[in-house]
């Protein structure tokens, strides 16, 4: 029974995955006939609009010709509009001017100018009386030539035309090259008194519409509610078709723009797409649905090929997988019961406890994911709010909020440490206008909060619930916060903003919230000759230590003269720190892992400061080592020639170029990149660092400095030096 059961359950299983792959090929199936019947529709409908867009365009310029014949005519007022018996000295002007436009186009074979007072025909080549046009002219099958007399005289402002039809007599066969004509005639448009007639050949519209035979289709030319011209019959009745024609030309007159709809001609299905052109003539094809049908037959079966393929590859999984499959289920039935029976609620407990062990160990990856976010966001390792946002919304923290703020709260080694942390986490959790997480400083023994809102009231709020969680642990907590930020490249300042405000719970009242702006301290000193940087730099990149301590030297006892205070020497060291990085050769992680502003907070005077300033640029030098940084001949002997000569007032990066036997631009260029520094600037280093030797080690004059260091005018010399040191040559002397 146990067996029966074991096998009848396999069965379904494969069954149930068998109808999964047969509804998804059907799904295809439909899918690609739907798509494959629209891309033909799409392609049937498309190829009659060029179809006849390719007709109205031609026909259109054409008859634009005649019109433009017609103006020109209408301008040559004293050689046309007179009579013969009168004026014969104008016809053989005339006679020139129609040979002239009777050659300009391919459209008509030959053409007639009548002025309707006048009893003469004039043509290119001659001119005929009425009467002998009558009696000897022209023959016409379709209408007579008295006919043919009244419509070349009608006075109208629209189009005129005569029919396909045949056109014989002795007269115009000696003109006209083939049997069968259209005719069109066009008023002169001031008073309708002269007009011109065209002889089309039919050959043109054989030519012109030259599917109408081949294709399955029907076109045709309709002016005023009649037929000029058709071509193609498709076997529709042409009775039928002139009075479908007839009905659906109206609708179709009106637009200007295309119209395809399909229609029925007795028990026939066409497309019918008509536009009407800027002569008023309306052109239409229509085609059966029947090409459309044939196209679909032929295009499907490539579907039905497709569909075969993938049934036949998905059997052959399906039987490929089904024995692994059926081996797999064999084998968790031995691991779920010794007699290999299904005991469903041991399956049902197997997959909670996967399921459990996922979500925490999602949770737990998601914690390690915001401490990251936060210890990087601290640190100031984002370039922008944008990228800073992106990060923490992979962490699951939104941080898209106008304002943030830093607090620093005191850890205690006590039993209740980690459930206090939790509760502010969670006072954090419960306020949705503010977002913020916070990690573990286990060397400063202390808690990093960030906390982001839009408003400050709300931040606030949630930060008298942190001091209300922590005086109810203790009176030993101390909750210090920053002062309020926007700029997200701003989070290390306001991490050294909290640490300052954290060092001073001694002095005030640890009730409450401590806060950087309640602490008293000296301005943040944000100015700093950039010489400074540059001989750190320099001295880097050349791996001079001495001339790095040096350095160091100056700048901590520029900032100690300024009696700056703790908190914007660590400001001012981080600032430092993060412009040197950019000489850093190694790998950025190992020198997070030396320097970081958390390493920063535990320095508390200025000693130690230059010591780790000194041991981050000694660190950076060593990052060197094995990457040589290659100095071009030009460079170094550059350097070698302004240090031997420096004292020369005279010394110019011409001169030095000269010497170099290069161009100023290309000392200039290639100095730059090599020492990010101009020759120039380089050199006015060298004299200052010069003239402070001198100051510090010997009684001469400034004056005498002055020129022992290449400036003869004393003035400048004091002005360069005060730029470069931030005070004046005797200031230095006496400090």
């Amino acid at each position: 029974m146990k067996n029966k059961l074991k096998s009848y359950n396999v069965l379904l299983f494969i069954l149930g995955y068998v109808l999964v792959i047969i509804l998804i090929l059907a799904a295809m199936g439909i899918y690609s006939y739907r798509l494959l019947v629209n891309t033909v529709y799409s392609d049937f409908l498309s190829g009659n609009e060029q179809y006849l867009s390719g007709i109205v365009n031609r026909h259109e310029n054409d008859m634009q010709i005649t019109d433009n014949i017609t103006s020109q005519i209408g301008l040559m007022d004293e050689n046309t509009r007179f009579r013969l018996t009168e004026k014969p000295e104008y016809a053989e002007e005339l006679i020139k001017s129609l040979r002239g436009y009777n050659t300009v186009s391919q459209f008509f074979d030959f053409m007639f100018y009548h002025y309707h007072e006048d009893d003469y025909f004039f043509h290119p080549f001659s001119s005929m009386s009425k009467w002998m046009f009558q009696e000897f002219g022209a023959e016409f099958s379709a209408i007579s030539t008295a006919d043919f007399l009244a419509f070349a005289t009608v006075k109208t402002k629209r189009l005129q035309f005569l029919p396909e039809q045949g056109i014989g007599g002795s007269l115009l066969q000696s003109y006209l090259t083939e049997d069968r004509y259209i005719v069109f005639a066009r008023t002169v448009k001031v008073d309708f008194k002269d007009s011109l007639i065209f002889f089309i050949p039919c050959s043109y519209y054989d030519a012109l519409l030259t599917d109408g035979e081949n294709g399955m289709r029907y076109d045709f030319l309709l002016y005023d509610d009649k037929v000029i011209v058709t071509r193609g019959r498709g076997g529709i009745p042409e009775a039928e078709l002139i009075s479908f024609l007839e009905a659906e030309y109206t609708e179709a007159q009106a637009k200007s723009q295309m119209l395809q709809k399909e229609v029925f001609i007795g028990k026939n299905e066409y497309l019918f797409t008509t536009q009407q052109g800027n002569s008023g003539i309306c052109y239409g094809t229509l085609q059966s649905m029947e090409v459309y049908h044939d196209k679909v037959m032929t295009e499907q079966w490539a579907i039905f090929m497709l569909l075969l393929m993938c049934m036949l590859l998905a059997g052959g999984i399906i039987i490929f997988a089904s024995k692994g499959f059926v081996s797999k289920i064999k084998q968790l039935n031995n691991l779920l019961n010794e007699d290999s029976f299904y005991d469903l609620n041991k399956i049902e407990s197997g997959i909670q406890t996967l399921l459990t062990t996922y979500q925490r160990t999602e949770m737990e990856g998601m914690i390690l994911k915001k401490t990251r976010f936060i210890r990087n966001f601290i640190r100031g390792d984002f370039e922008n709010k944008e990228e800073a946002v992106a990060e923490a919304a992979r962490a699951g923290l939104c941080v898209l909020y106008d304002w943030y703020l830093v607090v620093l709260i005191r850890s205690r080694e006590r039993a209740d440490e980690n459930s206090t942390y939790a509760e502010m986490l969670q006072e954090i959790s419960q306020k949705p206008e503010v977002e913020g997480y916070g990690i573990h400083l286990i060397n400063n023994n202390q808690n990093l909060f960030v906390l982001y809102a839009d408003t400050e009231a709300a931040i606030e709020e949630i930060m008298q619930g942190m001091l209300e969680i922590s005086r109810k642990a203790g009176n030993d907590y101390v909750v210090a916060c920053s002062d309020y930020h926007s700029d997200f490249t701003e989070a290390s300042k306001a991490y050294l903003e909290a640490v300052n405000a954290f060092d001073n719970y001694l002095l005030l009242d640890n009730s409450k919230v401590i806060r950087f702006t309640e602490v008293a301290q000296k301005e943040y000193v944000s100015m700093l000759p950039d010489s400074y940087l540059q001989r750190l730099k320099q001295a880097i990149r050349t791996g001079e230590k001495m001339a790095v301590e040096k350095t160091v030297k100056d700048i901590c006892s520029k900032l100690n003269r300024e009696k700056v205070s703790l908190y914007s020497f660590r400001i001012f060291s981080n600032d430092i720190i993060h412009i040197l990085l950019s000489e850093w050769k190694g790998d950025r992680a190992q020198f997070d892992n030396f320097y970081n502003v958390f390493t920063l907070s535990q320095c508390m005077n200025i000693q130690e400061f230059g010591e780790l300033l000194c041991e981050v640029c000694n660190m950076i030098i060593d990052s060197h080592s094995g990457k040589t940084v290659s100095i071009s001949d030009v460079v170094a002997e550059a350097i070698v020639y302004m240090k031997e000569n420096c004292h020369n007032p005279e010394l110019t990066m011409n001169m030095l170029a000269e010497y170099l036997e290069v161009s100023s631009v290309t000392l200039s260029v290639e100095f730059k990149n090599e020492m990010d520094i101009k020759p120039s600037d380089y050199l006015a280093n060298l004299r200052m660092e010069k003239a402070k030797e001198l100051l510090k080690n010997t009684d001469m004059r400034i004056k005498e400095i002055s020129v022992q260091v290449g400036y003869e005018d004393d003035r400048v010399f004091m002005r360069r030096f005060k730029k470069y040191t931030g005070i004046t040559p005797g200031e230095y002397r006496n400090s």
